[in-house]
């Protein structure tokens, strides 16, 4: 691992300060990055699809509901209408002539009471289930209206985003491009070394010396560091005692 006042071929003084220019634009990046992934519309857009997928769930719910009412009061309409079927069906023979027996016209009789006593009963079932469907579909009109606003909402959210996204990518792309250029300019050796260590350790692989303090890792360097720091060449690559990165005086 290096150490303060390790020796590697020697850059330029001219160098190790590009190097900081290369990392102030990589630090430039990774602000952009994290701007980029943590955009407060992000949050916003979240909350919009949740909403919208409690609203979907709403609907299908309430078009299950609408479905089995609407069921149920077709079954209930297609029983009355069979009830007054056989009603007219039994009346037609009653009166018809083709039944003269008493006893047979009074069994009859006492069936088309009980089928219109019947009848009745079905018509107040089906009424109430007209007025349970009916109140199914005003809920479907209401979930689909929640659902569409909810639709435009997190259409509206989707583009504002994607602008967001498009001035940070534009950014990024000249901060890059930026960087390739200063990067260009660092000897391969040297910048293979602040590579490894940005990696490493989060991002910052070269740091400035400010008196006694690394400017990566905010600490101290004992003072028989700093001096023996200082009695090396101005171009000699010296490391963080504390941290290791690439220490520029």
């Amino acid at each position: 691992m290096p150490v303060a006042g390790a020796h590697r071929r020697r850059p330029r003084v001219a160098d190790l300060e590009q190097l900081l220019v290369v990392q102030s634009h990589d630090t430039g990046c990774d602000r952009l990055e994290h701007r980029k992934s943590t955009l407060p519309i992000r949050e916003g857009l979240a909350n919009a699809r949740s909403q919208l997928s409690g609203f979907q769930t709403t609907l299908r719910n309430v078009e299950s509901r609408r479905e089995e009412a609407e069921a149920g009061r077709q079954k209930l309409e297609a029983t009355v209408a069979e009830a007054d079927r056989r009603i007219s069906e039994i009346e037609a023979r009653m009166f018809g002539g083709t039944v003269t027996a008493a006893r047979d016209l009074e069994s009859m009789s006492t069936e088309v009471v009980h089928l219109k006593e019947r009848r009745s009963g079905l018509e107040d079932e089906a009424l109430v289930a007209m007025e349970v469907a009916e109140a199914a579909t005003a809920a479907v009109v209401s979930a689909s209206a929640a659902v569409v606003g909810a639709q435009a909402e997190v259409s509206r959210l989707e583009a504002e985003l994607v602008v967001a996204e498009s001035e940070i990518d534009q950014l990024l792309a000249e901060e890059r491009t930026q960087r390739e250029a200063a990067a260009s300019l660092v000897p391969v050796e040297l910048l293979a070394a602040y590579e490894t260590l940005r990696t490493k350790l989060g991002g910052v692989g070269a740091a400035r010396l400010v008196g006694d303090t690394c400017s990566g890792c905010h600490l101290s360097l004992p003072s028989g560091e700093i001096e023996r720091i200082r009695r090396e060449p101005p171009d000699t690559v010296c490391y963080c005692d504390n941290c290791q990165r690439i220490l520029v005086r």
